[in-house]
């Protein structure tokens, strides 16, 4: 099984994050899921944040901490090295849960899509959420409102050209990347299941 498995690739993007971002690794190395790359880069922080990283590192492929130009500037340093079959960006106070790749990836083998949505807790805490399910509306709708949660989306690596992310955006450049994926591959493939937490 583990030969035919995808490799995932996840960014995190980081900054000044250490009450959280160790959480966030851990969610990832806690999938168990043999085709894990994660790499992390990180803006320069100046607390915690480069010893919690250190901590993991037999765990992490890839690492580096430097003044960046934000968000979308890191994912797409992230992003340019992703070795990955399938890509997915985790911010570093967010998680994943309950063997997310697992189901990706069955999903890839079975339908070999090229970007999949699936459910998203949101709230406080995971015992304080709710499910911030995908709704995959029709291109023009989508266009005007996000529906689907960034943290429960994955796409498939060398879809589109690099860079993905809009460096001028902060804060809707994954919104503007799905516009782009869903432009040129239609919808995303829905998949019900709620494997991560915003």
């Amino acid at each position: 099984m583990e030969k035919s498995c995808p490799k995932i690739s996840v960014v995190i993007p980081s900054f000044n994050q250490g009450s959280f971002i160790e959480e966030t690794i851990l969610s990832i190395i806690n999938q168990n899921y043999p085709k894990t790359e994660l790499i992390i880069i990180d803006g320069g922080s100046t607390d915690n944040t480069i010893q919690i990283i250190k901590k993991y590192s037999d765990s992490i492929n890839y690492f580096v901490s430097e003044k960046d130009n934000g968000q979308a500037h890191a994912l797409n340093k992230g992003f340019s090295i992703a070795s990955g079959d399938i890509c997915s960006y985790l911010n570093s106070d967010d998680l994943y849960l309950d063997n997310i790749f697992w189901k990706i990836s069955q999903l890839y083998l079975k339908d070999n899509f090229k970007w999949v949505a699936s459910n998203v807790l949101i709230g406080t805490s995971v015992d304080k959420s709710e499910i911030w399910e995908a709704k995959i509306t029709s291109y023009q709708l989508f266009c005007a409102e996000q529906t689907i949660g960034q943290q429960g989306t994955f796409w498939e690596n060398n879809c589109l050209k690099k860079p993905w992310f809009d460096e001028d955006l902060q804060y809707v450049m994954d919104h503007k990347f799905f516009i782009n994926l869903y432009q040129n591959f239609g919808r995303p493939k829905y998949l019900n299941f709620t494997g991560s937490f915003f």
